[in-house]
């Protein structure tokens, strides 16, 4: 049995598998790194949609419990029309949000590239 596997070994050694092996295990490294990129590139849009989702709801709660006590406080002047100061807060709610999402995107590509 012992002489059986010293012929394989001499065998393998003589036509060079050892090296087959070793780039064969290369070249699947190579593959996970990649499909370990393409998926934390797919993870990576799926949150940003997430954060841009919730950015946007969170722009309409904004506008009520935040900008217009905020608005107020500063005594800013207020439309007669109460449609219009609500669309003035939605839309700086909305400003507001848009600015965080893309302190979000800025550090999670500051973090990628850290990381990379």
């Amino acid at each position: 049995m012992a002489r059986l596997e010293s012929i394989i070994n001499a065998s393998l050694k003589e036509y060079g598998v050892p090296e087959l092996e070793a780039r064969i295990n290369q070249r699947l490294d190579l593959q996970l790194d990649e499909l370990s990129r393409i998926y934390n590139v797919s993870n990576n849009s799926m949150n940003r949609l997430i954060a841009i989702t919730f950015g946007l709801i969170a722009s309409f709660s904004l506008s009520n419990r935040v900008v217009e006590p905020v608005w107020l406080s500063f005594g800013f002047p207020i439309s007669d029309d109460q449609n219009t100061q609500f669309l003035l807060y939605i839309a700086i709610a909305l400003s507001i949000s848009i600015v965080l999402i893309a302190l979000v995107f800025i550090i999670n590509k500051y973090i990628v590239t850290k990381k990379g």
